[in-house]
């Protein structure tokens, strides 16, 4: 029997928070963990000589999710001698409370609970200091595994040269993320399971590996020591470890037989833009301290992407005068500034053309910076598909829009093009 419905519906009903269907929030609360899990979850020794592996997971609010990933940790790990460590930082929503029953049920969950937000890094250090695993896997609470997902990850770690391992996954900020096909857990389950039988045992060498799901040997933390906890709350310990790796002589790749879904953001999206932007400076300000390197943004260009990119510069070309300055909203991508005889700036950026390096925080900061760029000099808003939610997130900014400026050139599935050279009123974009 499934751990969760096949049909379970995945997809976020929005981001920034990432929030799941009312559907999927009453399926996930509708049993109990032992309900659900049954005889599955119940640790036992094996006599046999057998590695063991600790999986840490931090926790902050977000119960929903979490259990979503506890639950398909649980019931679809492979490994008998598996101890899941859920280090709590601070918890107001009943996490708690669920991660002691879920202990004294199953016997394999071990909670350490903080009394305030410890930090990613020095949560996963608490972790780490705590377990007794020979494999060592940090696993985000937004995640959901499919079943044989540990042994995947963990053959690899066999090969004393790799230092770092993980996994492909849907949503993340380099080349780990690959297209996906499904909307649903029993579709999420299927789509591992090709990808285990598509490229069994092929690994790729990574720059950085995100720590929404990373696995080590014992001795590779030894070696390299903690998760770097001057970075706080997180954002770039990630790119710390993987350099430090790298430096130490390891290989640091993605099993591509490995399949995670992540949902992304469901901690960072409710950080107020503000917030969460001055953390992303500060930490990239302290990554290029410590290394006396310019940090440089990840690749995370999968075949769809490339192709979305090559559309995007097709539309451009038959939509915007040549010479024109154009504001494309991105994450920091370069490829899409390159719009041939248009020259390209990022939106939002940081007044110098850098991209700002995170979202704004509501409707009004995205009007602002609109405005301002176009006082200096930007005639035209790109909007490529993926970022199409800055119109339903952002309202203000949608209806700041239809006020103001001519109908959009909308290129479905590839990108809306705005004229901003001369505002009009009385404009509907309904039903982009």
């Amino acid at each position: 029997m499934p751990t969760f419905p096949p049909s379970m519906e995945l997809d976020p009903i929005s981001r920034n928070p990432t929030r799941l269907p009312g559907k999927t929030v009453e399926e996930i609360e509708s049993m109990t963990p032992a309900e659900r899990l049954g005889r599955r979850h119940r640790g036992h020794r094996d006599s046999r000589a057998v590695r063991r592996t600790s999986v840490i997971v931090v926790t902050q609010d977000n119960l929903c999710f979490t259990r979503l990933c506890l639950e398909s940790l649980l019931a679809n790990s492979s490994r008998r001698e598996m101890e899941v460590i859920v280090v709590d930082n601070g918890s107001g929503d009943g996490t708690p409370g669920y991660l002691e029953s879920l202990s004294i049920a199953t016997g394999r969950v071990r909670p350490i609970l903080n009394r305030e937000n410890e930090g990613f890094a020095r949560a996963n250090n608490q972790g780490l200091a705590a377990s007794i695993g020979d494999d060592l896997i940090l696993l985000n609470n937004d995640t959901i595994v499919p079943p044989g997902w540990d042994d995947r990850l963990a053959r690899h770690l066999r090969d004393p040269e790799v230092g770092l391992v993980g996994p492909l996954t849907n949503r993340i900020c380099n080349e780990a993320q690959v297209d996906t096909d499904y909307s649903t857990y029993g579709g999420m389950v299927e789509f591992a399971d090709r990808v285990a039988r598509d490229d069994p045992g092929d690994l790729s060498e990574m720059q950085m590996l995100a720590m929404f799901c990373l696995a080590m040997r014992r001795d590779v933390l030894e070696r390299l020591g903690p998760i770097d906890e001057r970075f706080g709350l997180g954002l770039f310990e990630d790119d710390d470890y993987s350099k430090r790796a790298r430096a130490a002589g390891y290989r640091v790749v993605c099993a591509r037989d490995a399949f995670v879904h992540h949902f992304g953001q469901a901690s960072f999206g409710a950080l107020e833009g503000g917030e969460y932007g001055r953390l992303w400076h500060r930490n990239r300000a302290l990554f290029e301290e410590k290394w006396g390197v310019p940090w440089v943004p990840h690749s995370g260009r999968t075949v769809g992407y490339r192709a979305l990119v090559e559309a995007i510069r097709v539309a451009a070309r038959g939509e915007i005068a040549a010479g024109a300055t154009v504001a494309v909203i991105s994450k920091g991508d370069d490829d899409l500034l390159a719009l041939g005889e248009c020259r390209g700036r990022h939106f939002p950026d940081d007044n110098s053309g850098d991209h700002l390096g995170y979202h704004p925080a509501n409707a009004p900061e995205v009007i602002r910076r609109l405005e301002e760029s176009r006082r200096r000099g930007v005639e035209y808003l790109l909007i490529p598909s993926p970022q199409f939610w800055y119109l339903d997130f952002f309202a203000g900014f949608r209806t700041h829009l239809e006020r103001h400026y001519p109908p959009p050139s909308h290129f479905p599935g590839t990108c809306i093009i705005f004229d901003l050279r001369v505002p009009a009123s009385g404009i509907s974009i309904k039903g982009i």
